[in-house]
């Protein structure tokens, strides 16, 4: 006797859309507001895609100061003493910027949401470092360049700087991403130029899974909760010596190539929470700019399943996931 099965056949999905491996590979890059100033920054943007900040950069050390709402950049109180390539930790009411190619370059200073002040300097001034955290009293600075290349990492606390356990490789015009007890130190050069990831879990760095793209001065989202989740984006390869569009997104274990952005960048700064949201701004492409680009990925996405059968109802196909083994 026939199965019934074997009679009516069985059921596909019908989906409008292929399904992804995760939800950063439904993103995509769009323009978005152009600063008041252009700028170069290396680490020194903070906050999410729709309230940013950044403090100095610059073609040469500059002090102003802007935040962005999600469509355009206002001008706020400019810093106490102008600086380019520093780091910077925080929100857009409670900041804080350290380092940067003044001199000295130790200097700190915090934002309170209306006016800047000096605080508690690095112990070993620099500039060109991988910053990240949370807030303006915790925050990280790592590795970068006192002229020459450091290893050392210090934690902030709101008043003082206190070093911590160095990075195994140093390096400079590097970005980090995450918290003060959850971090990823990402890319730079020595030289040479590196793909090198280190992974911060509050008390040691580890090498981890390294970029598929080799390269430095490059930004990430800031994603303050921790280092899973973060993008990285733009940059420059040695060779060939340019400026690149490559965006990789990590995922806790390795790094994925995703939507390139719209233009070549380098020298530019990255804000945002999660892999649904972040923001490029500034940088050189080559000229120095202001223009910033916005990285959004759908909230709500079909997963893609090994062996998973379906109907693309928009090209009219049947499409099954498989992997080449």
């Amino acid at each position: 006797m026939a199965k019934y099965s074997d009679i009516k056949g069985f059921t596909v999905q019908t989906l409008a859309s292929d399904t992804i491996a995760s939800q950063a590979l439904g993103g995509t890059w769009a323009s978005g507001g152009t600063m008041n100033t252009a700028r170069n920054l290396t680490d020194g943007g903070t906050g999410t895609q729709t309230a940013a900040m950044v403090g100095g950069g610059g073609q040469g050390p500059g002090a102003t100061a802007e935040q962005y709402n999600g469509s355009s950049w206002t001008e706020v109180a400019d810093l106490n003493t102008a600086r380019g390539y520093i780091g910077g930790a925080g929100t857009t009411t409670a900041m804080v910027t350290f380092g940067g190619n003044s001199s000295p370059n130790a200097y700190t200073e915090l934002w309170n949401g209306s006016a800047w002040s000096e605080s508690g300097d690095l112990n070993t001034g620099r500039q060109s470092m991988g910053a990240c955290g949370a807030t303006s009293t915790a925050a990280l600075c790592i590795s970068g360049a006192s002229p020459s290349r450091v290893t050392n990492v210090e934690s902030w606390n709101g008043s003082a700087w206190t070093e911590i356990a160095d990075v195994n490789q140093e390096r400079y015009y590097t970005t980090g991403s995450g918290s003060q007890t959850d971090a990823l130190l990402i890319a730079g050069q020595d030289p040479p130029v590196m793909a090198n990831v280190e992974k911060w879990d509050g008390s040691s760095w580890t090498e981890v899974g390294d970029l598929n793209l080799a390269r430095f001065a490059l930004a990430s989202s800031s994603n303050p909760s921790g280092s899973d989740d973060t993008l990285a984006f733009g940059g420059h390869t040695a060779s060939p010596d340019a400026d690149k569009t490559n965006t990789e997104s990590w995922n806790g274990t390795s790094w994925t190539e995703i939507a390139d952005l719209s233009s070549a960048i380098a020298y530019h700064a990255g804000a945002g929470s999660d892999l649904s949201a972040a923001l490029s701004f500034g940088g050189s492409s080559p000229s120095v700019t202001g223009a910033s680009e916005e990285f959004t990925a759908p909230s709500i996405f079909t997963k893609q399943i090994e062996g998973q059968l379906y109907f693309n109802s928009t090209t009219n196909t049947f499409k099954e996931t498989v992997s080449d083994i």
